[in-house]
């Protein structure tokens, strides 16, 4: 009897992974953005596939090495951008160096994200400093390209 359900869950694995990727791709999304995204991450794995159409992109999430990112690509098979959500560990070592003695201030440590464009790559580090959000921005060399300040207003019904 186990062996009868292994074999029929089998099956249905096997009968699901088999299918040509075409059948397991949304229907709107475009040949050559999928010919794009495989050649600019061909180790890409877990992939699965979004559209913002009235935009016209289409977002693959994907496992690149350790993180998870979302490649964005419109509809002609540019590549947009890539966004991946890493830890403190992820970010260069001249990031870090800028970025880890802020943090013990911070009350909250909560992302940390690497931005690719066609243009170049930066990073993202966002924590909670008090009622304060702050997002840094680095170029890869740890300069300081940015700082988005957030103040949270105080929730009446929680005092």
């Amino acid at each position: 009897m186990k062996l009868t359900i292994a074999l029929a869950v089998f099956g249905m694995f096997a009968s699901v992974t088999a299918q040509p990727l075409s059948q397991r791709l949304p229907k709107d999304l475009p040949a050559v953005v999928v010919l794009a995204f495989e050649s600019k991450y061909p180790q890409a794995r877990d992939v699965t596939w979004d559209a913002e159409l009235s935009e016209g992109v289409f977002i693959a999430t994907f496992l690149n090495g350790a993180y998870f990112s979302d490649a964005y690509f419109d509809q002609r098979g540019n590549w947009i951008e890539t966004v991946t959500i890493i830890d403190t560990a992820g970010l260069p070592e001249a990031v870090r160096d800028e970025v880890v003695p802020q943090l013990p201030s911070a009350t909250d440590f909560f992302a940390a994200n690497c931005f690719e464009k066609p243009h170049g790559t930066y990073y993202q580090v966002s924590f909670h400093q008090g009622r304060r959000e702050i997002n840094l921005v680095y170029s890869p060399k740890g300069e300081l390209l940015g700082t988005e300040r957030y103040f949270y207003a105080v929730d009446s019904e929680q005092n």
